[in-house]
């Protein structure tokens, strides 16, 4: 937009500074500054400084500009622009430029000085009143600036990948192995990606090849090739698809993350605070060192102060009755009281203070104590390939039962980071500092198969976190979801209709204006925690498969074995007697004459009870023996005889229990088998009618939500939508702790029954929904980087292969210029007066859609707002305190939110209309008439030129055309995509602007103390929320952002149409007019070699790649889909049942053929 358009004070062309303002010493020099907080002070100090000087006409002690001690001071939401500011460095190193602290320092203050001196001079007065410079200004002016000083190109408008939260992209060589290994169950996809990674490597090479010709061709037509391969390289980048991950404690995330990226504990029960409290990023880890990478990021100082203070309010608005002091240490107070988790932080980090002297000591002194200000907007780096290890220094920085730790910071190596060395404290005593409670945001970084793909989980349990850095950390990740799963154990998913609970009022309306309602997933854990008698009486109505019969078989083998082993020790025992008879008859023998043995032992003898008569024979032959005092041999042969018997008998008996043994050992295989397929059905069962409740819930969650509300769309009336959405909603049952045990993991842990293979725990299912998730988004940039790729190449081609025209009359030839420039006129023409067109439609559809209905949803909200600060009445005072003291946002209080939501629900329907269908109706409209455009000038200037253009050369222009076609879609696509994107930011601005609006009510409340303070208060909140001042304020932010979004989308518009003129009538001009002109001037032999060798490369790319089959199969593809599905170009489709956010990304290609 032109700096005119901005301000109408700001002239560019006089932009020269003469005397420049003196800033204020204490300022620090920019090249001291290594943190985003450091430089954003830097600004407000230099802009309040220079506003200063020129409200006051210059005549200002300059000692008494102290703005720079007042920074900590202004509002977290005035803080952000100039950190928006300060981002402004990043883009400017994008570009090469050197980042010079001093440079920049000069740059800053001669934009604020020329923005402050030109207003001045327009007004004719000082700039008393003014308000401080807008951001978009600020970017305008500093970019004029720069653009003049060090020639950069503009940012690229349409390179935006998501790369979001400070994470990189991957470099060249990072990006061609993630490239060339990407899982996938679609065969087409797998195709792209594949051109893709050969796609790179062929830039690579041309881009290499052009560079070392360029002095020899002195074309500038090969210096915008080479910017152009430079940033379509760009667009192989695989796209950062994000999955928001919620649920409430105990669920099972952490778990589940675990098993999702197939590690045992690398997010560990350790960690359960760092999962509670830190939002925690995992993403895959493209750097080809360490395996496991991690980058902990804490607060700045300002934010942790803004807490602190919060934090001491609440321990000094306790009270007697929850906090009694009862020495230095060991306060006791209610456990889950603000007062409690305020001191629970507190003492985290100044653990040697006690409540008095924390109540005592001023926030100021708190801030020197400790080692706070070590860490304090630092971010920390951890890498290994030890997962054990890693987790294990992890857990130093995010958990609070952890090792404590001291940190030392080392020097800066990295952009926006220093490395910070970790000294573990040799004694775990209370009294080490630990920083848990200062830790902003962890981002994990592993080589996990489920996330190659580019997707990246998100815990986000901190939208409840009393941290408002973190709550800030989370919400911006909650506008970057792409996907949200919700996750809840599954003996409560369905009893605590957790697909109305845990998705509130105000998430529900969130979910609808970001038009994210049906990227939704459910995930059910902890499924192998079954009750078989519950699930038998409630879910089967039937003893399935009853393992009774087997267990009395199994009771009467075990009865069976116990009386063979009772006969096996009775044959044992008169084996042993009869062996010490015969001993005793050898003795008697040897001693004949002297009788028997007068020292003989006795035993009793086991008569068994089926060998009676045997036994008694026995018996009365060894007394008949004995009574005789004689040997006879026949004594000796019946003992012999009967001590075979009874050892023939005992092998059979030992045979007998050995088979009794064997069919125990069948049954127990068999009542195991019959008792883990029992658990198996139940848990199957469950899981069946877990996901049946779930999705009928969920579509009868949004039919009451749709009912509820004041114009509900269309859709309502219409049940198959209902039936679509309780189809399509994807819901999955998992067992992480089966997954783990059947991949070998949780050795310590015992079996889990009913699961026997991997798919029966539904995390690999998970992990290919996963990778699924990403396949839309990866398609689409696979396709926006061939056809890029595809039009460059066919560039390049012709003017490589163009040579001298045919010989024609000097009138000829100007005849044919002058045909062709009125053509390319008329073609420009055309296009400004249709992207005109698109501007003014889309201008029409926010308009009727949402802005004019502020009015009437302004007059809705003001009648029930009296209705919902009164509810808040029910609060008691710690919480009502709390809430106030953090501008209306505490746990899961979110007073702004639900005042918003008084305006946004008469308004969401028609908003999303909007955004969802009516903007791609009038972006459709807007290309067919550009296809119209470039096929209308293709004909004139083919006809102006019919008498000097082969047959050839008029199917590559044809060719070309075509091709610029189809790039200029997905560009415009892909542009209005993003627009789409911001508006998930802009619709939260309704609660910014209440925010903004209740801020002096809310200071009040903070700063109130002493008798009756809870009822003033509360007359505090009704009176400055009464009114319809407060959601006029409100819309009026809204309508300011949508004019901005307006303007985004006509630069980016103005940046794709001029690039679709250019490169096609430059293309057109190379094979018409330059032919021409090479009449007269023909190209040296050298130019013409390194021309032919160029289009030889050319031409063996385009065979290597095989680009036209491959995009012509991928059209073909696409238009049976489209088809059977029954939708339209801007309509999507799929067992997802995703078709409205498809509706903008998936594109049905025409059939191009004439």
């Amino acid at each position: 937009m032109p700096l005119s358009e901005i301000d109408p004070h700001l002239d560019p062309g006089s932009f020269e500074l003469q005397d420049l303002p003196p800033t204020h010493a204490s300022q620090r020099n920019l090249t001291s500054m290594s943190t985003e907080q450091d430089i954003a002070r830097f600004h407000y100090t230099t802009e309040q400084n220079i506003r200063a000087w020129y409200s006051c006409g210059g005549d200002i002690d300059p000692s008494t500009l102290t703005f720079d001690r007042s920074w900590s001071h202004i509002s977290p939401k005035l803080q952000d622009i100039y950190v928006e500011r300060a981002r402004y460095l990043g883009r400017l190193a994008e570009h090469g430029m050197p980042i010079d602290g001093s440079q920049c320092e000069n740059f800053f203050i001669e934009v604020y000085t020329g923005y402050y001196q030109a207003r001045g001079k327009g007004n004719g007065v000082g700039v008393q009143g003014e308000e401080a410079m807008s951001l978009t200004t600020f970017d305008a002016l500093l970019g004029e600036r720069i653009g003049r000083r060090v020639n950069i190109d503009d940012k690229p408008q349409l390179e935006d990948q998501d790369i979001e939260m400070n994470t990189q992209p991957p470099s060249t060589e990072e990006l061609l192995p993630c490239l060339q290994h990407k899982a996938t169950t679609n065969p087409m996809l797998s195709r792209l990606e594949t051109a893709v990674a050969k796609g790179v490597q062929t830039l690579i090479h041309l881009h290499t090849f052009l560079t070392n010709s360029k002095t020899e061709l002195k074309s500038s037509d090969v210096s915008d090739w080479l910017s152009e391969i430079t940033k379509i390289k760009t667009y192989a980048t695989p796209p950062k698809v994000v999955i928001g991950i919620v649920g409430s404690t105990g669920a099972g995330k952490s778990s589940l993350i675990n098993a999702i990226i197939d590690e045992e504990n690398l997010l560990g029960t350790n960690c359960m605070r760092a999962s509670t409290a830190v939002a925690t990023e995992i993403a895959y880890n493209y750097r080809s060192g360490k395996k496991y990478r991690a980058e902990v990021e804490f607060v700045e100082r300002g934010e942790w102060e803004r807490e602190l203070r919060a934090l001491v309010g609440d321990l000094r608005d306790d009270g007697e009755n929850s906090v009694s002091f009862s020495g230095v240490r060991g306060e006791a107070m209610a456990r889950n009281s603000e007062a409690a988790v305020a001191m629970e932080k507190i003492r985290a980090v100044y653990p040697v203070l006690s409540v008095q002297e924390i109540k005592e000591l001023d926030v100021e002194e708190l801030l020197s104590k400790g080692g706070v200000c070590d860490v304090v907007g630092q971010t920390v780096v951890l890498e290994s390939d030890d997962p054990k290890a890693f987790a294990r220094d992890l857990a130093v920085y995010i958990d609070s039962k952890s090792k404590r730790l001291k940190t030392v910071a080392t020097n800066n190596t990295g952009k926006g980071k220093t490395p910070m060395r970790t000294i573990f404290d040799t004694q775990t005593t209370t009294t080490t500092t630990n920083y848990w409670p200062l830790v902003r945001v962890v981002r994990i970084y592993t080589k996990a198969p489920a996330l190659a793909t580019g997707a990246t989980l998100v815990d986000l349990p901190g939208i409840f976190d009393s941290n408002a850095a973190r709550a800030a950390v989370a919400e911006e990740y909650m506008k970057k979801c792409s996907a949200h799963w919700v996750v809840a154990p599954i003996n409560r998913a369905v009893d605590d209709k957790v697909a109305q609970d845990l998705l509130g009022q105000n998430m529900r309306v969130q979910l609808h204006m970001d038009g994210a309602a049906n990227d939704l997933t459910f995930i059910c854990t902890k499924t192998d925690d079954v009750s078989v008698s519950e699930v038998q009486e409630s879910l089967l109505k039937r003893d399935s498969v009853s393992p009774g019969l087997g267990e009395e078989r199994l009771s009467r083998l075990e009865e069976e074995i116990g009386e063979l082993e009772d006969w096996l020790v009775g044959i044992k025992s008169e084996i042993l007697d009869v062996a010490e008879r015969l001993e005793e008859l050898e003795v008697c023998s040897e001693g004949g004459s002297q009788g028997s043995s007068p020292g003989k032992r006795k035993r009793d003898s086991f008569v068994s009870a089926q060998q009676p008569a045997l036994d008694n024979t026995s018996e009365t032959q060894s007394d008949s023996g004995s009574a005789s005092g004689s040997v006879s041999k026949d004594d000796v042969r019946t003992l012999n005889d009967r001590r075979k018997e009874l050892t023939n008998h005992q092998r059979t008996l030992s045979t007998e229990r050995h088979a009794k043994e064997t069919q125990k050992e069948a049954v127990e295989h068999e009542l195991q088998a019959l008792q883990t397929n029992l658990i198996h059905e139940c848990i199957q069962a469950r899981n069946a009618y877990s996901k049946r409740e779930l999705k009928h819930d969920f579509a009868r969650g949004i039919h009451s939500f749709h009912n509820t509300s004041q114009h509900p769309p269309t859709s309502a009336k219409d049940p198959s939508y209902y039936h679509a959405l309780e189809q399509d909603l994807p819901v999955f049952c998992v067992s992480t702790r089966a997954y783990q045990k059947l991949q070998g993991r949780l050795r310590r842990e015992a079996p889990v029954s009913g699961f026997n293979a991997l798919e029966q725990t539904e995390i690999s299912q998970l992990q290919a929904h996963c990778i699924a998730v990403t396949e839309q988004a990866r398609e689409a940039s696979a396709l926006r980087f061939l056809f890029h790729l595809r039009r460059v190449l066919s560039s390049i081609g012709l003017w490589a292969a163009a040579e001298d025209g045919v010989m024609v009359s000097h009138g000829k030839k100007v005849e044919i210029e002058a045909r062709f420039y009125i053509a390319e006129e008329s073609f420009k023409r055309e296009v400004e007066r249709t992207c005109e067109g698109l501007m003014q439609g889309i201008c029409d559809i926010l308009t009727l859609n949402v802005i004019r209905n502020f009015g009437h949803a302004l007059t809705l909200a003001s009648e029930k707002c009296d209705e919902t600060v009164k509810n808040w009445n029910d609060l008691n005072y710690n919480t009502y305190k709390a809430v106030c003291c953090r501008q209306g946002v505490f746990r899961f209080h979110n007073w702004n939110q639900e005042l918003a939501n008084l305006v946004i629900e008469p308004l969401m329907h028609d908003w999303k209309n909007a955004f969802e269908i009516e903007m791609p109706q009038e972006v459709d409209w807007f290309t067919q008439l550009m296809k119209a455009h470039l096929q209308a000038f293709h004909a004139q200037a083919i006809s102006a030129a019919e008498i000097v253009l082969s047959d050839e050369i008029k199917d590559e222009l044809k060719d070309i055309w075509k091709v610029q076609y189809k790039v200029m879609k997905r560009d415009v696509v892909y542009a209005v995509n993003r627009a789409r994107r911001k508006q998930r930011g802009i619709n939260r601005e309704f609660a910014v602007g209440v925010e903004e609006y209740l801020h002096p009510a809310y200071l009040k409340c903070a700063c109130e103390n002493g008798s009756g303070m809870f009822h003033r208060m509360r007359e505090h909140i009704r009176t400055q929320s009464t009114g319809i001042e407060l959601f006029q304020h409100s819309t009026d932010r809204v309508k300011s952002e949508l004019i901005k979004l307006l303007d985004k989308i006509e630069h980016d518009l103005i940046s794709i149409t001029t690039r679709l003129m250019e490169q096609t009538t430059r293309d057109y001009t190379t094979c018409i007019i330059t032919p021409l002109v090479q009449q007269f001037a023909s190209s040296s032999q050298s130019q013409a070699r390194i021309k032919r060798e160029v289009a030889d490369v050319v031409r063996g790319a385009e065979m290597k790649l095989g680009l036209d089959g491959l995009l012509n199969d991928v059209t073909t593809a696409r238009s049976t889909a489209a088809t059977s599905h029954g939708y339209g170009p801007w309509e999507g489709g799929g067992h997802d049942g995703q078709r409205e956010r498809r509706a903008l990304e998936t594109i049905k290609e025409e059939d191009e053929n004439e």
